[in-house]
């Protein structure tokens, strides 16, 4: 079954009843939220532990008086049928699978959406509805007050990202009344680490000025992580499409500056070029969760990498 997405998020208390959360969609920061509130939700009910399961069909039920109830992360679905769901199904744990859209998760996509056992939950960009009403649900939590003229403002200028739209409104609950002001919320809003998306758009200068603007950008793992999951976005969108023509139609809205840019970074990228791209978001991605304290280093070394990536 399929729920709309910032229903689930503003109210998931409502939601989380069930065996099997499919996350799918292009937006990874709002996928990323997603699956941490199923994880969160269903812990702060019952005792499950968390575990990483390559494929759905070799989970074995562990049933017994002491036996812990766990939420599986399922890493790869290519060898996933409705066999293995339906098996998986009369257990008591839980299964979270989050994968970015693409052909292969075609088929049992459509399995989940049949079953009533299931939320199917898709992750895009924010629309305007959907920023109003994370809008309206922070300020009801919160004891800021705006003016009619600057919460239409506030409201168009948030980003359509997950993320980064909630790390906005966090800058902004740490202000005084007094202090919310057009100017104040502008500054917050071009911050640095709000642009930290851009680099993307610098990764074809040289190595000297791409280190210079990693160091002046980047200074914790917060910051980091941002960095390398815009990249990661917009990597995903040059691997998941086939040809020119979709991936031009496939470019975010709020990208039209860059679209020339975007399909410029397309045209430099073969099939076999595309699958190195994608052994190095994976490798990195480990890097950076097995050993944070290096992640700073870990995030230079990827940027450097994916420009030789890129221009080779």
């Amino acid at each position: 079954m399929k729920i709309n997405t910032s229903a689930f998020v503003l109210d998931y208390n409502l939601s989380l009843n069930k065996k099997f959360y499919f996350i799918s969609g292009s937006e990874i920061t709002y996928m990323e939220k997603v699956k941490q509130i199923v994880i969160s939700g269903h812990r702060s009910k019952n005792s499950f532990e968390l575990e990483n399961i390559k494929n759905l069909n070799l989970y074995r039920s562990e049933p017994g008086l002491f036996s812990a109830q766990k939420i599986y992360l399922v890493d790869d679905i290519l060898k996933t049928n409705e066999n293995d769901i339906d098996r998986a199904s009369t257990g008591d744990d839980i299964f979270v699978f989050k994968f970015e859209n693409s052909p292969k998760i075609k088929t049992i996509k459509n399995i989940f959406l049949k079953r009533k056992d299931s939320w199917v939950i898709e992750c895009y960009e924010l629309s305007k509805e959907d920023k109003k009403l994370f809008l309206n649900k922070w300020l009801q939590k919160t004891s800021l007050k705006l003016d009619e003229t600057l919460y239409w403002w506030l409201l168009e200028n948030l980003d359509e990202r997950y993320a980064f739209l909630e790390q906005t409104l966090e800058k902004i609950e740490k202000l005084e009344n007094k202090d919310i002001t057009k100017e104040n919320l502008n500054q917050i809003i071009s911050s640095k680490t709000h642009g930290l998306d851009k680099m993307f758009f610098e990764v074809l200068s040289n190595n000297e000025k791409l280190i210079d603007l990693y160091n002046k950008k980047i200074s914790n793992l917060t910051d980091v992580a941002s960095f390398y999951y815009s990249f990661k976005q917009y990597s995903f969108l040059i691997i998941n499409n086939n040809n020119e023509s979709d991936f031009t139609a496939n470019i975010p809205r709020y990208l039209f500056r860059e679209k020339s840019y975007m399909i410029d970074m397309f045209r430099k990228y073969n099939d076999e070029k595309k699958k190195k791209l994608l052994k190095l978001l994976m490798r990195t991605e480990k890097s950076i969760r097995v050993n944070g304290e290096l992640s700073m280093v870990i995030g230079l070394r990827f940027l450097l990498n994916f420009r030789k990536l890129t221009i080779s």
